[in-house]
């Protein structure tokens, strides 16, 4: 199988590894490149993942995925602008495309919830694997300088050096995975926008107490219906749509809505439906190496069930 990478970074350089260990190979293009020469590139190739950062409004991974379905060739996207800012142009090529290292990873998540006919009624998921594993490693004993080093080094971390800037961008991170959620899983009338939510700014001092309670998680919650109980000890973000309340937060995980522990650094979702009662799904979900193996396990995939 020839892979194109757009990007490449470091997920495309894991990915070229990974996918030389089973047999296939790998070329690049640039995000600097000429667009006009991407086109044919891709009819060259056989599948095209797509791992430039996550930034904007996501118009660079949408041309290149919609130029590579226009190649014929299906397409893999690790980066979370496009399901965020431009859902509706993402949407109807699902069958050629590959979405889930956008939220959920492995878990699968992402596949799970585009069953509208079930009745999408809640979902509760801890969908940031950088902040679990910070919380989990200082639940431990381990200081939290040390935690944050051992994130960064093994590149969970999304950009910035400092315990303010991981958390600030860690929690950018999340507003993206969730606003591709509810996007994809067609439960608003208009696609909820990043841009649409309420944050807060969280100072060191109170980043040091939450990681010094040693039981928090970042989750978010997705309600069909007001919530009655308040579960935060800090809240990170909020907005209201649509009959829906999503509320990212900082709390303590509830035992009813998460069975038994949540693994450091996993990602961990419960959703509840009308119509099909709960579903519980875990998987690995932060750093290069998981997302780089989710990608090429779709591309394969992808390849070998390519509609001619």
């Amino acid at each position: 199988m020839k892979i194109l990478d757009v990007g490449p970074g470091q997920i495309g350089n894991e990915l070229a590894l990974q996918a030389h260990g089973r047999g296939h190979t790998t070329s690049f293009f640039g995000r600097n490149d000429p667009k006009n020469t991407f086109r044919q590139r891709a009819e060259e190739s056989d599948v095209v993942a797509i791992t430039i950062p996550s930034e904007g409004g996501g118009d660079d991974e949408v041309f290149y995925a919609l130029e590579s379905l226009a190649a014929g060739k299906p397409v893999a996207i690790a980066a979370k602008c496009a399901n965020a800012y431009q859902s509706e142009k993402i949407k109807p090529h699902l069958s050629q495309m590959g979405i889930t290292t956008t939220a959920g990873g492995p878990s699968g998540m992402l596949n799970l919830i585009l069953t509208p006919q079930l009745g999408l009624r809640k979902i509760v998921t801890i969908p940031n694997g950088t902040l679990c594993f910070m919380f989990s490693r200082t639940a431990e004993g381990v200081p939290w300088e040390q935690a944050l080093e051992e994130a960064t080094k093994e590149g969970l971390t999304e950009g910035g050096s400092g315990l303010e800037e991981v958390f600030r961008g860690e929690t950018w991170d999340t507003i993206l995975k969730t606003s591709g959620i509810g996007n994809l899983a067609g439960i608003f009338r208009e696609p909820l926008i990043p841009d649409e939510f309420s944050t807060s700014i969280l100072s060191k001092t109170e980043i040091l107490r939450l990681l010094g309670a040693k039981k928090f998680r970042f989750i978010v919650r997705m309600v069909k219906q007001p919530r009655s109980k308040t579960y935060s000890c800090f809240p990170g973000f909020y907005v209201r749509k649509e009959g829906w309340d999503i509320i990212g937060e900082f709390a303590e995980p509830d035992q009813s809505e998460f069975l038994g522990n949540v693994p450091c650094g996993k990602q961990n979702t419960l959703i509840t439906w009308n119509y099909a009662g709960r579903n519980q799904i875990t998987g690995d979900g932060a750093g290069i190496k998981a997302t780089a193996s989710t990608l090429l396990g779709e591309l394969e995939w992808l390849h070998a069930n390519r509609k001619n």
